[in-house]
């Protein structure tokens, strides 16, 4: 602003007189007017950032009431549609281009209906998705549609009523909502349920869309589920009723029969459920490296029952016998009890120590 010929105008040794101020006022006027279109260009600028904030807020805050889940809205945002697709539909693009200080929400709510019907079409087609993963293997989804389901059924029309599209809505989230109804994510071996699944995925694996969440955060496979569905019959719940918020809670008081009570944690739903998978992973990854190892004596189509170094006790499969217990809160403080004694008490190490030349008869053991 201040340029050479401005400064020339203005910084003089002399009193401004209004003869002065008539011969230079022109010449000022036509140096700022340039200043002047910046400053409108900038304000106009402000107001359409302005209005597009206001647009924003209205669309995402009807993408919480639609979805109805408590995602944060920083993650959700990377699934849900594009915000540059809303702000060119034919009913919010107006929004933006009037020159205005902001968008009311008298205005936002002419151009409401369709951006609802966008959000609603979106997440009916997201929970299609899920559902469809459940089901692809019949097995792993026992819970028969019911008749609140049956408009999962019905062929989805490009037309479709805003109204159509939420009773769709209401029964996939009804189907997704069983306790059976488990994912489980490949890279953290943790297990979730809906909304869970996808709050882990938006959070932790930043995807973009839910087809690249449901790639890594999966359904559990038919053996999977059938330790579910052992599970939740041995806590006395009912298979075909039974939903994700009934067994999924902050109170640890599920124990696993299969460990030595002496050691065993308490554990919730969800943690019992890794606990066995990940003890039938580590006795598959043990497995594999005994028929495997150079001087393995076990042939590759070896069955389990040939392998009797190693004992998978946490076998829901091919064993019986009860999985866990749910203890009351008298019961849990006496096994609790129990722990605390057996940790203190003074446990003589199990092995001999060894002699450090590497000679005398606890060596030939280990070496036999």
């Amino acid at each position: 602003m201040f340029n050479k010929e401005f400064r020339a105008l203005v910084f003089k040794d002399q009193k401004l007189t209004p003869k002065i101020w008539q011969n230079i006022k022109c010449k000022l006027e036509l140096l700022l007017e340039p200043s002047r279109s910046e400053r409108l260009e900038r304000e106009k600028e402000e107001r359409r950032r302005n209005r597009e904030r206001a647009i924003c807020h209205f669309y995402h805050q009807i993408a919480r009431e639609t979805v109805g889940y408590p995602f944060q809205l920083s993650s959700v945002e990377s699934i849900l549609p594009n915000a540059e697709e809303v702000l060119a539909l034919p009913s919010v693009k107006p929004l933006l281009e009037e020159d205005t200080e902001t968008v009311t929400e008298g205005q936002w709510n002419q151009a409401a209906p369709e951006v609802l019907y966008i959000i609603a079409k979106w997440w009916r087609d997201t929970l299609v998705q899920l559902v469809d993963s459940l089901e692809r293997d019949t097995e792993s989804h026992p819970n028969k549609a019911s008749k609140g389901d049956e408009a999962t059924l019905t062929p989805h029309q490009e037309n479709d009523t805003v109204e159509a599209i939420f009773a769709s809505i209401e029964a996939l989230g009804s189907k997704v909502s069983y306790a059976t109804s488990v994912f489980r994510c490949r890279d953290h071996k943790k297990v979730y349920w809906v909304p869970h699944n996808i709050s882990h995925g938006l959070s932790s694996h930043h995807f973009s869309s839910v087809s690249m969440l449901l790639n890594t955060i999966r359904p559990l496979d038919s053996d999977g589920q059938q330790l579910v569905r052992r599970l939740l019959t041995e806590l006395k719940h009912d298979l075909e009723t039974v939903r994700s918020s009934e067994v999924v809670s902050e109170d640890q008081n599920l124990l696993c029969i299969r460990c030595d009570e002496r050691i065993a944690r308490y554990m919730g739903f969800d943690e019992l459920i890794d606990h066995y998978l990940d003890h039938q992973e580590w006795f598959d990854e043990v497995t594999e490296a005994v028929r495997t190892w150079p001087n393995s004596c076990y042939p590759p189509q070896a069955a389990n029952t040939e392998l009797p170094k190693f004992v998978n006790d946490h076998d829901w499969v091919s064993r019986d016998g009860l999985l866990a217990r749910q203890d009351d809160k008298e019961t849990k403080e006496a096994v609790l009890t129990l722990q605390r004694n057996f940790l203190k008490e003074e446990l003589p190490d199990p092995l001999p120590v060894l002699d450090l030349d590497g000679s005398g008869p606890q060596w030939d053991l280990l070496a036999a």
